[in-house]
């Protein structure tokens, strides 16, 4: 009961401290609106105004804050499922949710590592050949035989 009570302690002061953080953010953002938050532009076309974009910007601020929320939840529902002997099955799911995702997406990184490398060498020794061949070519053209 103990460890229950400290988790959803725990759980209460980092939703606490997620907030205070994106309140912080929220005011960082505002006081920044004129230096950085001067509108989206391209070439003569003005997409957002300052005005816009400083919505958009909060709007985004606050989406992130609920996402960041929802992540610290669910990962704390296992932890909290865990505690008790008859609902570590489903502790073990619901992290197995996350978990088997993050270990499916940085197997699949790694083992395309080396066809990074492999099309890196292909395009550094196209890049050359290419330099050579019109070099060789202009060679050609000014020497007059």
């Amino acid at each position: 009961m103990g460890l229950t009570i400290l988790e959803i302690l725990i759980l209460y002061l980092l939703i606490r401290y997620v907030n205070k953080l994106f309140v912080f953010t929220k005011k960082w953002i505002h006081r920044v609106k004129g230096k950085y938050l001067t509108g989206f532009k391209i070439r003569d076309y003005e997409f957002l105004d300052a005005k816009r974009l400083l919505t958009v910007v909060l709007f985004l601020n606050n989406i992130l804050r609920w996402f960041v929320i929802v992540i610290v939840l669910y990962l704390a529902l296992p932890i909290l499922f865990s505690i008790f002997p008859w609902t570590r099955g489903l502790a073990d799911t619901l992290f197995g949710y996350v978990w088997d995702p993050i270990k499916h997406v940085a197997g699949a990184f790694f083992s395309y590592i080396p066809n990074i490398f492999t099309i890196a060498v292909i395009y550094f020794v196209t890049r050359y050949t290419v330099r050579f061949l019109n070099f060789y070519q202009v060679r050609l053209k000014t020497d007059h035989w």
